[in-house]
């Protein structure tokens, strides 16, 4: 008997070692070991679970003690301390004054300068100015306060001598050929523009990209005039009536069409063309509706041929390399002006189509922006349907073709990726 309970309490001891290491759930210390020999029927069986497994436990003084560890559950907080970046602070908070030079539009009795331009630009009351907390600056001048000719306007911003400039697209594209292609005769024969819009914003990119790499100009914003007519010295009843007519453009492309129909091309610049009317340099000019009426043309012309043949888009640029040394907060700040101005003049420019052909002919009632011809109204001939049929011939046998030739293929593919997904007329 004695040697059964021996190797019983033997047991029991290896076994509750043993489920201690197993499972690390308990520690089990044995101080010393001490057999007692206890009679048979003192020994108690009780079930003990260590780990579910059942042994014997014998209740025998001092034999073991166990102690148990309180195993204490922790959440470790983890407390991670970063550094807020402070704001970077903003140039209309700082000290430095951002000072441009800006040409602005040919002539300061146009309504995009005396609506838009000045508004925005001249002097410390301007909305750059005031938007900028007074930290963007612009002079502007019209472009002959500058001495800065009509044709000339790129040579002086690629050269750095302005800032900023506004410039007629077809007045300067033989510096850049592609960028004509944005305004090519015939292209948008639509009275309200909007095709002319969406050609345009399709466009820009491929102009941006050409004068960047060429002229070192970047291209910020766009704008256009109403839609551009002849206003003539002679009763015209059609395109066909140019033949052998001397006639006023601004532009290859415009020139083109001149010539479709058999009529002498005469580059004038825009403050000259009244004088030229005068004296007879000229039969006809070109010019958009509301813009020959700010100039008073109709005191020197009749008859207002009210055929879109073109839009005289024009371009805002800024100076490469000094666009490149802003600050990026200063370049967004800028770019984003610019883009509500072009927003402004599109806008302007549709509304002074129609308003140019009432103030011209002598409608009070539709005429609210420009001069009013009440003493002379213009006669007014607008075209029909073989009018519009005769632009487009004009348009695809003439003026798309001789583009290529003067800009090239890779022109040509540019245009049919962007325009012409607006047009619907692809170059062939």
């Amino acid at each position: 008997m004695l040697n059964r309970i021996s190797l019983g309490l033997g047991l029991l001891m290896a076994g509750l070692i043993s489920a201690a290491c197993a499972g690390e759930t308990e520690t089990i210390v044995v101080e010393k070991e001490v057999l007692v020999e206890v009679p048979v029927e003192k020994v108690v069986e009780k079930p003990v679970i260590i780990e579910k497994e059942v042994v014997k436990e014998v209740a025998v003084e001092k034999i073991i003690e166990v102690e148990k560890p309180v195993i204490k559950e922790v959440i470790k907080e983890v407390i991670v301390e970063k550094e807020i970046e402070k704001a970077a602070s903003s140039f209309k908070d700082g000290d430095k004054v951002y000072n441009f030079a800006m040409s602005g539009q040919s002539t300061g009795t146009l309504l995009q300068w005396k609506n838009v331009e000045v508004p925005w630009f001249m002097g410390d009351d301007s909305k750059i100015t005031t938007n900028s907390n007074g930290k963007v600056k612009v002079k502007i001048n019209t472009q002959p306060e500058l001495g800065v000719g009509q044709f000339d306007t790129l040579r002086f911003l690629s050269s750095g001598v302005l800032d900023l400039a506004m410039f007629t697209i077809t007045s300067v594209s033989g510096d850049a050929p592609l960028i004509e292609g944005s305004d090519l005769s015939g292209q948008y024969p639509e009275m309200d523009g909007k095709k002319a819009r969406e050609g345009t914003d399709a466009f820009v990119p491929e102009m941006d990209k050409v004068l960047t790499d060429t002229l070192g100009i970047k291209m910020i914003g766009h704008l256009n005039f109403p839609a551009q007519v002849p206003y003539c010295k002679f009763p015209i009843t059609g395109a066909k009536d140019l033949e052998d007519k001397r006639v006023r453009t601004f532009g290859s492309t415009l020139g083109d069409f001149v010539e479709h129909f058999g009529g002498i091309n005469v580059t004038i610049a825009f403050v000259d063309v009244y004088s030229a009317m005068q004296t007879g340099i000229a039969d006809c000019a070109i010019t958009g509706t509301g813009s020959g009426n700010s100039q008073k043309w109709y005191e020197v012309t009749t008859h207002l041929y009210t055929l879109p043949v073109g839009w005289a888009l024009t371009g805002y640029g800024a100076n490469t390399a000094m666009w490149n040394a802003l600050p990026t907060d200063v370049q967004n700040y800028m770019q984003a002006s610019f883009t509500a101005v072009t927003d402004e003049q599109w806008a302007l420019g549709n509304q002074l189509t129609q308003d140019g052909i009432d103030c011209n002919t002598g409608v009070a009632s539709g005429c609210t922006l420009g001069n009013l011809d009440s003493d002379s109204p213009m006669t007014e001939v607008k075209p029909g349907a073989a009018d519009f049929e005769l632009l487009a011939e004009a348009a695809s046998q003439t003026v798309l073709p001789r583009w290529v030739e003067r800009c090239g293929l890779d022109c040509k593919i540019i245009y049919n990726r962007s325009i012409a997904t607006v047009t619907g007329n692809p170059i062939p």
